[in-house]
């Protein structure tokens, strides 16, 4: 075969456009070409390399680039079953493959067994020792006497790993506090100015005939935070006071008889603290009836 080049000049007799290489391709005229000098043996012998498979010898016309699709499968199936003979552990070859018992790992029964072992005494060792620092807690004579109610209520700590959570919850609770003081900061002021001047504050205390939401007052008090009663009033309910209520705040129906109703008493009763601390204060009422 005689190896041609395009001449000086020359230019291509047509183009060929292929869509998979994305460009055009330029086709020469033979008859204007000009011969090239022939390959050395050294040059021919590398293209007949790289045309050569490497396991079978056959010479094929394009390069294969090592072997040929035929043995490359052949390979490959080779490389497959010898995968599946061999103990992926102890490295020991088998004629056949290894057990579906090993779920899949590739190890001989001798190599699963032995990790089996080492499982075991992995997992004792571990419900045996204290779960942060590893320290042994019980001895295998200790451990294997118990049953497994006692196993299951072992300590799971040593004393001192014990200590050191407890110092780490501490501190963390600490962190905590600090984290929402901004938030509590608005309420410790009103409690310290509250404390300030107990004087300046007054509580309203309600005595009622029942614990529903609809239940009738029978008694309204207003204090101070300090103890100093401003207001005391017994109201008519409107309707029997039940004994249940009455062994609780011991007012009975004969003593708001003739009292107002609260719906007529209404605001009255909350008067201005300032005006209760200049005022002469009122008669301490009577037991029961206000509940420090």
């Amino acid at each position: 075969m005689v190896r041609r080049r395009p001449a000086a000049g020359q230019q291509p007799a047509v183009y060929v456009y292929a869509r998979w290489y994305g460009t055009r391709i330029a086709l020469w005229d033979p008859e204007k070409s000009v011969k090239m000098r022939p390959l050395s043996a050294r040059r021919r012998r590398q293209m007949r390399q790289r045309r050569t498979c490497t396991d079978c010898g056959e010479v094929f016309h394009v390069p294969v680039w090592g072997m040929c699709g035929v043995c490359e499968d052949r390979a490959v199936r080779h490389r497959a079953d010898l995968c599946s003979r061999t103990c992926q552990d102890c490295g020991t070859i088998f004629q056949t493959p290894t057990p579906a018992r090993n779920w899949g790992d590739g190890m001989c029964l001798a190599c699963h067994e032995r990790l089996e072992r080492g499982r075991r005494v992995a997992r004792s060792l571990a419900e045996r020792s204290c779960r942060r620092c590893l320290a042994q807690l019980y001895p295998l004579t200790v451990w294997a006497a118990m049953s497994e109610r006692e196993q299951a209520m072992a300590d799971w700590h040593c004393p001192a790993c014990d200590r050191e959570i407890e110092r780490e919850r501490a501190q963390a609770q600490r962190q905590a506090d600090r984290a929402r003081w901004d938030g509590l900061r608005p309420a410790i002021a009103w409690a310290q100015n509250f404390l300030a001047d107990p004087e300046a504050y007054s509580v309203p205390d309600t005595e009622t005939i029942g614990l529903t939401g609809t239940a009738r007052i029978v008694e309204i008090a207003v204090s101070t935070v300090s103890g100093t009663v401003l207001r005391d009033t017994l109201l008519n309910p409107g309707e029997p006071i039940p004994a249940q209520a009455t062994a609780i705040h011991h007012i009975t129906d004969a003593m708001v008889q003739d009292l107002s109703e609260p719906s007529v008493v209404g605001s009255s009763v909350f008067i201005n603290v300032e005006e209760a601390r200049q005022a002469e204060p009122p008669p301490p009422p009577p037991p029961g009836q206000l509940r420090q």
